[in-house]
C-alpha cells in the first residue's frame, strides 16, 4: 500500500513485525505486537496520520499529536501494555484534536483509531 503524506510517498506493502516512519518528524510507528494478520491497526494509524497532516491544526499541536501517537503505538506493542498510561496519552491526544482541529475527518479518524486501541487493551 502506497501512502502519500506531504508530497512524500510511503510504501507499507512489506510491513510485518517492523517499525516504519511517517510524517515530517519521522514518527516511528511500530507494528510488532498487533496481530500480524490484522492490518486494521496499521490502516487506522495511516488514516489518522494522513488526516492530521491535512488538518488545519497548528504545527506544534500536530507534532505533539504525532509524538503521542508514537508513544501510544509503542505502549500498545509492549509485552504488558501499561493501560492507564496509554489511556492517558489517548486522552491527551484527543484533547488536542478536539480543541484545535476543525476537521471532522481528523476527529472521526482519531475516534476510530482510539476505539481500536481500547478494544486491544480490553475495554
Amino acid at each position: 500500500m502506497l501512502v502519500v503524506v506531504n508530497q512524500k510517498n510511503y510504501d507499507f506493502s512489506n510491513i510485518n513485525n517492523s517499525a516504519f516512519s511517517i510524517g515530517d518528524n519521522s514518527t516511528n510507528i511500530s507494528t510488532n505486537n498487533i496481530n500480524e494478520n490484522d492490518d486494521q491497526f496499521l490502516k487506522l494509524t495511516q488514516t489518522l496520520m494522513q488526516e492530521l497532516k491535512k488538518s488545519e491544526l497548528a504545527a506544534p499541536q500536530q507534532e505533539e499529536v504525532e509524538q503521542l501517537v508514537d508513544a501510544i503505538v509503542n505502549g500498545v506493542n509492549e509485552p504488558q501494555p501499561k493501560k492507564a498510561i496509554i489511556r492517558s496519552l489517548v486522552d491527551s491526544a484527543n484533547s488536542i484534536i478536539q480543541l484545535g482541529a476543525n476537521s471532522t475527518n481528523l476527529i472521526t479518524a482519531f475516534e476510530k483509531w482510539s476505539t481500536y486501541i481500547s478494544q486491544v487493551l480490553g475495554g
